[in-house]
């Protein structure tokens, strides 16, 4: 199809050199691949054409973005078009383009509103795309269009005898026999394409998860498969009419380019924990800390960890020491130790800032850190509130509770 009328490539180059050249410089190459922009948007331009939309150029999900974001541009063009002269030259330079990404937008939030959060919010203009009617004759001819409520809008839309029946296909994975891509990026990007062609060949899920990974798909799950039964990967590249050859080194190629990225990944971590001292073995203990201090001074010099119980909550970190006491880290300015009531000693009263009593996990009024209620020790049980300003004071009630 030629795509002239709808100036893809014009359009592309406008939005490098007007809006994205202007903030990222040279770096905007890098950033922004013009073909693949130009491809994307060809596909929109497929729909406009001939009613059709290709899932092997690109999925329904990528295409909303893409839409959304080009949309987004063309207003930003037309607020500063280039030819000032002559503005109306320029609203029409791109008018064909706009058509076809409201009229693709409009027909994917028809198609996939179900498994696509709400990617146009099917205003006039993209109704007038889809259906091929003049903005000004819809108020009569749908005005469902008009509607408040979103869901109106796309109810009145749905099974209307307007809209043109758009046939959804996959030029890709509707061919018989074919060459698997060797250009995988992981084992994501390899499961994505399996499901496609499966989806596109009409192969049922239950047909194809015996011969795959039972713990998921992985790099070391495929590596399982390919080395204790590889029979089982030919017999998943003729079930979905993969050619033999290519679909090993495809396979191959998905997990060797997710183990480079995991080793790599993993040498940074190890290099950078290597030159990395715990902060809190160089503090002195006239030194002011902090709860994240706090919690590393615990685990570096005391030898204790993060509670078993502990789910990433940052205002309050479960921790227990080497001797099993249990304890709790407020994330307040001045680091504050939560701690059972057992546990308190003479030598801890310098630090002492409330004593709470015992409670019930049911009491409407807690007072105490509602995120104790994630440990036994401190949920419910009478406890104590410490608070530290130095290290010297952290060091020192950490030794006498060790």
């Amino acid at each position: 199809m030629d795509y002239n009328d709808y100036a893809v490539e014009a359009f592309v180059e406008e939005i490098i050199e007007e809006l994205i050249f202007p903030f990222f410089g040279e770096a905007a190459n890098a950033l922004f691949d013009n073909p693949q922009v130009e491809n994307l948007l060809a596909a929109a331009c497929e729909v406009d054409g001939y009613n059709r939309y290709d899932l092997a150029k690109c999925d329904m999900e990528s295409m909303s973005h893409i839409c959304e974001h080009a949309l987004f541009y063309r207003e930003k063009l037309r607020e500063t078009p280039n030819a000032a002269v002559y503005p109306e030259l320029a609203e029409k330079k791109y008018a064909n383009l706009e058509r076809a990404l409201r009229k693709t937008w409009a027909f994917i939030t028809l198609h996939s509103h179900e498994s696509i959060p709400a990617p146009s919010p099917l205003l006039p203009d993209d109704a007038a795309a889809l259906t091929g009617l003049k903005t000004s004759t819809l108020r009569n001819a749908m005005p469902a269009v008009y509607s408040k409520s979103f869901e109106d809008r796309l109810n009145g839309l749905l099974n209307n005898k307007r809209i043109p029946e758009i046939v959804v296909y996959d030029s890709e994975s509707e061919t018989d026999q074919l060459a698997f891509p060797l250009d995988v990026q992981d084992t994501a990007d390899w499961q994505k394409r399996i499901f496609r062609r499966a989806d596109a060949r009409m192969v049922d899920s239950k047909t194809i998860s015996p011969l795959l990974p039972q713990d998921g798909i992985t790099a070391a799950g495929l590596l399982d498969v390919a080395h204790d039964n590889p029979s089982a990967l030919m017999k998943l590249a003729d079930t979905l009419s993969f050619e033999r050859s290519s679909f090993a080194k495809g396979t191959l190629s998905a997990i060797t380019n997710e183990l480079k990225l995991k080793q790599g990944q993993t040498l940074e971590l190890l290099q950078h924990a290597a030159q990395t001292e715990p902060k809190a073995l160089k503090r002195n203990d006239t030194d002011t800390l902090t709860a994240e201090e706090l919690r590393d001074l615990v685990i570096t010099e005391f030898k204790g960890g993060l509670h078993p119980l502990y789910r990433g909550n940052k205002k309050l970190i479960g921790m227990k020491l080497k001797s099993g006491t249990t304890l709790a880290i407020e994330t307040s300015k001045k680091p504050q130790l939560w701690l059972k009531a057992t546990n308190f000693s003479e030598q801890l009263a310098d630090w002492l800032v409330k004593r709470y009593e015992p409670t019930t996990a049911e009491e409407s009024l807690y007072q105490r850190h509602s995120g104790l209620r994630l440990y036994d020790e401190l949920g419910t049980p009478e406890v104590v509130k410490l608070r530290f300003k130095t290290y010297g004071d952290a060091r020192a009630a950490l030794s006498s509770l060790s």
